[in-house]
């Protein structure tokens, strides 16, 4: 049996920061959908761009749209008002500068009714941002316990959290009290996608796709950056969520991706440090905490099989000379 089948209703999350140039083809599409049984949860944070007059006439004309103004508060805090509000079984959420087409919402429910978690291919997504360029072309599957680790045993899945591509069963957040994170203002999608994934035996996958991403570095969720330190504390907790589910480690290639993410995402945040212009013993400090960090999980191995970080291996003070040159 197929989601539609069972007629569910669909709570549609978007966050809403400033986005009147792109709103109105927003809601457009969401109102053209083929799948009727939905509400759409706009949550205004504290724009002042005159979006929040077009929000409001939208629910006025389509009682499916609720708005709920609030202060600005960041996008995590926005999403996470837009969980407390959903009355679906499901919930899916939608960037606001973001449209779809009109199958969007239909292309989920072609799933098995048994999936706790559907997760839609992509096609245009990034391709006007520098250096990103995420496409997922998927077959129409069920996914089962360590069937997952096949699913997720490639960068791309492990590293891209984008909640709008997902399906998330309302049931099962309220359950294990899963949200985003509002300490983090980078990568909370990839931590509460691999939160939400922890309590998932059964992942469906759709070949359809029909979202349309459009890049704004404006935007809510692209506005915010996190300092070198929420970096690493992201890394770790995304590592350690990771890792406490079996599914995705009982697959090598997938256990070793989520290792090396860690790595990766950990020596980048000492290239970021260097953007601070800090002093030197605060600079070697966290060199020091970093290489603790990455001996904690069991992880030095990865120093001797990738060239780039064979400097880890050199003294301190060598490795702060180094990076301050590069």
């Amino acid at each position: 049996m197929r989601i539609i089948d069972t007629h569910p209703l669909i709570s549609i999350i978007i966050p809403a920061y400033n986005p009147n140039k792109w709103l109105t083809k927003c809601l457009d599409s969401i109102l053209s959908q083929t799948y009727r049984n939905f509400e759409c949860i706009i949550v205004n944070d504290g724009s002042q761009d005159g979006s929040e007059k077009i929000m409001d006439e939208y629910a006025a004309k389509d009682n499916r749209i609720r708005v709920i103004h609030k202060q600005n508060e960041g996008v995590s805090t926005t999403r996470n008002r837009g969980l407390q509000e959903a009355k679906g079984t499901w919930l899916a959420f939608i960037d606001s500068d973001d449209w779809m087409d009109a199958g969007y919402i239909e292309g989920y429910l072609t799933a098995n009714a048994e999936a706790e978690l559907v997760i839609q291919s992509i096609e245009d997504y990034s391709k006007d941002e520098p250096n990103c360029d995420i496409t997922y072309h998927f077959a129409d599957k069920l996914w089962i316990g360590k069937e997952i680790g096949e699913l997720y045993n490639h960068d791309r899945m492990m590293q891209y959290g984008t909640p709008w591509s997902r399906l998330y069963r309302k049931s099962i957040i309220e359950k294990y009290n899963i949200q985003f994170n509002p300490r983090f203002s980078s990568r909370e999608d990839v931590l509460f996608s691999h939160q939400y994934l922890l309590h998932c035996n059964k992942v469906a996958t759709t070949s359809y796709y029909g979202y349309h991403y459009i890049y704004h570095p404006e935007s809510l969720v692209r506005t915010n950056k996190m300092s070198f330190r929420n970096n690493k504390d992201v890394s770790e907790e995304i590592y350690k969520t990771c890792i406490a589910n079996t599914n995705l480690i009982t697959n090598i290639q997938c256990k070793k991706i989520i290792e090396t993410i860690l790595v990766r995402s950990l020596i980048s945040t000492i290239r970021v440090m260097y953007t601070h212009h800090l002093p030197y013993r605060t600079r070697v400090n966290y060199i020091n905490e970093i290489r603790e960090c990455i001996k904690y999980y069991g992880l030095n191995r990865y120093f001797n099989t990738n060239k780039k970080y064979l400097i880890y291996h050199l003294p301190t003070v060598f490795i702060d000379i180094i990076n301050r040159f590069v």
